[in-house]
């Protein structure tokens, strides 16, 4: 579906509707989007900037979806392969500690 949008008279208009797209970044990469652009519109002047800005909205995906990921592992207990701690478990622990102290 990519292909016949690029391959239309209005590329702008096709650039200009991937730009306004709400989706992640998966759906872009699943479809091919950043090889069909290059192969049918990166040598056009007039594509120009809206190109410049589908690579910008690209990066901040790309940003955004590694941000949730690391959100996702620190939330879980886990960051960059050692295991942190949960404030429950570490509270649990201290509590623990107090309570054999006084023994």
């Amino acid at each position: 579906m990519l292909t016949s949008m690029f391959l239309g008279i209005n590329r702008n208009y096709s650039l200009q509707m991937l730009y306004d797209l709400n989706c992640p970044l998966s759906v872009y990469e699943t479809c091919q989007t950043k090889q069909l652009i290059e192969k049918h519109c990166a040598k056009l002047y007039e594509c120009q900037s809206l190109i410049d800005l589908l690579d910008e909205k690209f990066e901040d995906l790309q940003r955004k979806e590694r941000k949730e990921a690391e959100e996702e592992k620190v939330k879980n207990g886990f960051l960059e392969g050692q295991f942190l701690f949960k404030p429950q478990y570490i509270r649990t622990r201290e509590e623990e500690m107090a309570g054999t102290d006084g023994s």
